[in-house]
């Protein structure tokens, strides 16, 4: 069975639902999810309905290994803030939600 390249929206779609998987289960990123992300910077921007980039969610559920891999791919990740009126960072989403670690 040959593999079939994701692109545009269902890409998007795709890393959408690995991000939203580990935000539920509580489990981290797994390879083929952050080699997804690298390769497909961008989206890493891209932001939920509620303004919020997938750094935001892995940083409000304490998912620290997350949000460094986050970083590594993109330093500017740790300074994007959300696209609401309260305009935080991950470091203060993660303060926020009362995130210790």
């Amino acid at each position: 069975m040959q593999k079939r390249r994701l692109a545009g929206k269902e890409l998007f779609k795709s890393l959408v639902t690995q991000v939203m998987v580990a935000r539920n289960s509580h489990s981290l990123f797994n390879l083929t999810t952050l080699k997804n992300i690298k390769e497909f910077h961008s989206t890493m921007n891209e932001f939920d309905q509620y303004g919020w980039a997938p750094i935001h969610r892995a940083a409000e559920r304490g998912l620290l290994a997350s949000v460094e891999r986050f970083a590594v791919a993109n330093p500017g990740q740790l300074e994007l803030t959300t696209r609401d009126r309260d305009r935080l960072t991950p470091l203060l989403v993660a303060a926020d939600r009362g995130q210790t670690d």
